[in-house]
């Protein structure tokens, strides 16, 4: 039987990249620290959102209570980031900058965004003619 936990179905589609250096960005869906930490042992790095109720997120990170515009972060011994950003802009029209690592992972997802859309346009069947 084929193991298809997101954490092997992402360590499978990447194994061709591994131990290259290379960075990748997933969605929460399969988002968990045992990926991270299966990636970094191939010298391979993740930004991912996550969702907050995981196992293994720092707590602090997890119920710190922000305003917009503030962050919290945090980096455990092998150099896990945890970084929570309220997400929603400034309702009184002000600049509110994003932290880098919200702009890389922006950038990655919404090349991801664009693949999708393209490849959506045509269908990789064949319609059959019925003669």
């Amino acid at each position: 039987m084929v193991n298809t936990t997101p954490t092997n179905v992402v360590m499978s589609l990447c194994d061709d990249i591994l131990n290259l250096g290379y960075t990748i960005a997933t969605d929460n869906w399969y988002t968990n620290l045992d990926l991270v930490n299966q990636l970094l042992n191939h010298d391979t790095l993740l930004i991912v959102t996550i969702k907050k109720n995981r196992r293994g997120l720092p707590m602090a990170v997890v119920e710190a209570k922000l305003e917009k515009g503030e962050s919290i972060a945090m980096e455990n011994q092998r150099g896990i980031n945890v970084l929570k950003w309220p997400s929603n802009g400034s309702k009184e029209g002000r600049a509110i900058k994003k932290p880098k690592i919200i702009l890389a992972y922006n950038e990655a997802k919404s090349s991801v965004d664009m693949s999708d859309q393209m490849t959506s346009y045509s269908s990789p069947l064949r319609k059959t003619v019925k003669w």
